[in-house]
């Protein structure tokens, strides 16, 4: 992959592969409309925390205060803080916000929900598409776009409906790599820490990703003074944009030392250690060990200072969760666990993409010399981080699938090539099947996996991973039926409470976001507690309804908490309710049941 392929981007303008990137991009989005157009008919957003995201942004166009971040309907009467940024809301807000008047309120709500996750993929598609083309050639930048639109992990956080804030965390990280490569390193490392600042604003789930960028600048500071200018940059622009995106999207009214969002804590950190680059880099040239001593001392100042402040931030951002909610709510998201506890069919391909890539990414390393030789190597680090994190995180492994599709690309180039000149039949068979199971390996283990489980005798709990547009609840039909009662609070399922907040006026006790952990402690006692035990907590909570879809996860897992202790919710499952529970017979499915709290 050497020669002219290599050679300054400036002198083959006309290798462009603009053309060809958008047409990656409009199939791409071609393909996940069709796959999603069952939701886009129904305006239906991708999960929970998609709609939650648009009750937010509703209630910021109905006049809630641009940094008062708490959802009042969520754990009346006080309401419950959101750890969310302001920064996500923004698009949606101003597109909701312009089109309304136009489109009605559903209508530019829908046209949002569609456009702004396939605006963000376009940029994503935009951002691999340059950086290929900036290290390789034409042919290289295509087929790192179509890898990075065939990655599911990648993909499914950008499908239409989908505008919660991940897809925003892959741009970032993909233009801090770009930012990276530019030949000026001050205003590299300046963009690639204003990507990071933003990115960490919006979730903590970059910070392994901030400092790998950190981390390949400082080796670029340690192979040469000349270059520490591009660490300097990005951890000025760190700390800088951190503090003034903190300022400008959740002010001053809310200065406690959360552990869930960046908070004075974190941005005394990331200031005291841009202070400390910028002292050192006044040095000049350093020893290698006085060097690594003088950012030693800087990140313990930083470290300490934040475990001054921020004790309780040391461990597991949720450790602080009660144990209840901790072990029946936290350890079954499954996208924020560890990539070993998915099924092998899941987890082999999504982990083996990216480790091909990796070694792609070393091959390039090792057959190149100067500056590229020395890229390669900064980038098989930030990826092989990315890996890491992925394995550690699920959801984390959409960054390695989009750094990793540039390596990729250039390998099945390469493949593509052997097998055009390839006059065994045996490489004209192999080949082909090697590029299908690097561009979609999930598919090949699909195919494979009932083999494999007949076999084994494997039986997916698959009811593990139902989530409430699964059910036969039919949310559709049956919240509006709930609408039609006097407004209140409802007890429901964590699941069922943000579309309850979105197609109802009433208030919830809990849902799925972790801020509220002590009404969803409640909600969890409650329903698998007896009923007398239930009726207490309820009451303390003065709700008006109780609200459970039988087929839900959530009802089988209460039922699991206490076997044998006739809880609440084996009765509500049985239609055995307590007196104190009223039932309505409303015009909804037999799976959506409901019952007034009555004295």
């Amino acid at each position: 992959m050497s020669g002219s392929g290599f050679d300054d981007r400036r002198i083959r303008n006309q290798e462009r592969p603009l053309l060809a990137v958008v047409a990656v991009w409009v199939l791409a989005s071609s393909l996940l409309a069709a796959l999603t157009w069952g939701r886009i008919m129904n305006g239906q957003p991708s999960d929970p925390d998609d709609v939650m995201r648009l009750v937010q942004v509703r209630d910021l166009i109905a006049g809630q205060g641009w940094f008062d971040l708490r959802q009042y309907r969520l754990a009346p009467p006080g309401g419950t803080l959101m750890h969310w940024s302001r920064l996500v809301d923004i698009p949606l807000f101003i597109v909701i916000k312009v089109l309304t008047p136009f489109l009605g309120q559903y209508g530019a709500e829908v046209t949002a929900m569609i456009f702004i996750p396939l605006l963000t993929l376009g940029a994503c598609v935009a951002m691999v598409g340059m950086l290929a083309w900036r290290l390789t050639n034409r042919e290289v930048a295509v087929f790192s776009c179509l890898c990075f639109v065939l990655y599911p992990i990648v993909m499914v956080q950008m499908q239409p409906m989908r505008i919660d804030h991940h897809g925003y965390q892959i741009l970032a990280v993909l233009l801090s790599m770009w930012a990276l490569s530019w030949r000026n390193a001050v205003r590299g490392g300046a963009v690639a820490g204003f990507a990071m600042a933003a990115g960490l604003l919006v979730s903590l789930e970059l910070l392994p990703l901030a400092a790998a960028f950190g981390g390949v600048l400082f080796l670029r500071w340690l192979r040469d003074a000349n270059d520490r200018w591009g660490l300097v940059g990005y951890m000025q622009s760190l700390g800088a944009s951190m503090f003034a995106l903190f300022l400008l999207t959740r002010g001053i009214s809310d200065l406690a030392p959360h552990c869930d969002a960046i908070s004075p804590a974190y941005l005394a950190f990331f200031l005291i250690a841009a202070v400390g680059t910028s002292i050192l880099s006044g040095f000049g040239r350093l020893p290698t060990l006085g060097l690594v001593a003088g950012f030693a001392a800087t990140g313990l100042a930083g470290a300490a200072f934040f475990a001054v402040t921020a004790t309780q931030c040391l461990g597991n951002p949720f450790g602080n969760l009660d144990p209840l909610v901790y072990e029946n709510w936290y350890l079954r998201i499954r996208e924020g666990q560890p990539i070993w506890v998915y099924s092998w069919d899941f987890a082999l391909p999504a982990l083996v993409q990216p480790l091909i890539a990796l070694f792609a990414s070393l091959a390039l390393w090792a057959r190149h010399k100067d500056w590229l030789r020395r890229w390669w190597l900064d980038y098989s680090i930030v990826l092989a981080i990315a890996i890491v994190a992925g394995i550690l995180t699920t959801r984390s492994l959409a960054f390695a699938g989009a750094l990793g599709a540039i390596p990729l690309g250039w390998l099945l180039v390469g493949l593509l090539k052997e097998w055009g000149g390839a006059r065994s039949i045996a490489k004209r068979i192999v080949y082909p099947l090697v590029i299908v199971a690097l561009l979609v390996p999930m598919s090949i283990a699909s195919a494979v996996q009932p083999h494999v489980e007949a076999l084994s005798n494997a039986d997916n709990d698959i009811e593990t991973t139902k989530t409430i547009f699964d059910t036969g609840c039919d949310l559709d039909r049956s919240l509006p039926a709930l609408d039609r009662l006097p407004t209140g609070t409802v007890f429901a399922f964590f699941d069922m409470g943000p579309d309850i907040l979105r197609q109802t006026q009433h208030s919830i006790v809990a849902s799925s976001h972790h801020r509220a952990g002590a009404s969803m402690k409640d909600v969890i006692l409650a329903f698998s507690s007896k009923p007398d035990e239930a009726r207490t907590i309820i009451e303390r909570h003065e709700a008006d309804y109780v609200v459970i879809c039988t087929d839900l996860p959530e009802a089988r897992i209460y039922s699991e908490l206490h076997p044998g202790d006739a809880a609440l919710i084996d009765g509500l499952k049985n239609d055995e309710a307590p007196g104190w529970l009223q039932p309505l017979q409303l015009a909804t499915p037999g799976s959506f049941k409901v019952w007034r709290v009555v004295d």
